[in-house]
């Protein structure tokens, strides 16, 4: 999965499917662009696309939305339309279903490119490929960086475990007077009322080992903790009444502290700090 979850709350089916759609495009396009789609990016494709459902709709229609001859027979399906239409058409055909659906364009281009990454090498046509759809996405270069950052820092992460003990250190904040919240499309969540009236929240991916703190209803950080997670944590709730939109930059420095991979989302966009 992507560092923030495709889907953060359970979607109607028609919408996910779509996503779905233009996931597979994407990784057909980028993955396939040197002539080959080899065993390892094909498993992670498909078990990245498996995710996304289960995130969006659960476990229950995992299998009917995403079983594996399906998404083999949509990635198939891509092959021949890229084949006939050419790399132009394919894209314009392409963008619209990212662009309808605004911050996904972000997080499916980070997939696209842990599908890139599956095998332990990028060639130079996968990664112009993956240029080309920025391009048509109307993403910009420098955040084009960024989110290539947030595709490999995940790939990593997810490979190092500890998801059950990542849960568990977040549940802890409720013996600290955090509360317990249902974090839809995330493992686990807490958040905190301030005397401001504003809330801090914080949600779980375990299995990438990324925290997503929401300062307010205004700021969204990514914090990519690895093996800080407690320390975090801790940070986090002796700032738990004074961290805001508003103190945002000088309370940065004690999160970076003890996780130095921090990324904002600003304006649906993501910026590394």
């Amino acid at each position: 999965m992507t560092v923030r979850k495709i889907l953060s709350a359970r979607s109607a089916r028609p919408k996910v499917e779509g996503m779905l759609e233009a996931l597979v495009e994407a990784a057909v396009f980028i993955g396939g662009s040197d002539g080959r789609f080899g065993e390892e990016e094909l498993n992670v494709f498909i078990d990245t696309m498996r995710e996304v459902v289960t995130a969006a709709v659960g476990d229950e229609l995992v299998d009917s939305m995403a079983a594996t001859p399906k998404l083999l027979d949509q990635a198939r399906t891509a092959r021949k339309s890229l084949s006939s239409l050419g790399e132009e058409k394919y894209l314009a055909a392409l963008a619209p279903k990212f662009l309808t659906h605004g911050p996904f364009a972000r997080d499916g281009m980070v997939l696209a490119w842990r599908v890139v990454l599956a095998d332990g090498r990028v060639t130079d046509n996968e990664a112009s490929a993956f240029e080309r759809l920025a391009g048509a996405l109307h993403v910009h270069v420098d955040e084009v960086r960024v989110l290539k950052e947030l595709a490999a820092k995940s790939e990593a992460a997810s490979k190092l475990g500890h998801r059950g003990e990542n849960i568990e250190h977040l549940n802890l904040m409720v013996t600290r007077g955090w509360l317990e919240v249902t974090a839809e499309g995330f493992d686990a969540g807490v958040e905190h009322a301030q005397t401001t009236g504003e809330k801090l929240r914080l949600e779980l991916d375990a299995s990438e080992s990324a925290l997503h703190v929401h300062v307010g209803a205004s700021v969204h950080l990514v914090c990519l903790f690895g093996e800080s997670l407690p320390a975090l944590l801790a940070v986090l709730d002796g700032l738990r009444n004074s961290l805001m939109p508003s103190t945002l930059e000088e309370k940065l420095p004690a999160i970076r502290a003890v996780c130095p991979e921090v990324f904002v989302e600003r304006d649906g966009k993501f910026v590394k700090l």
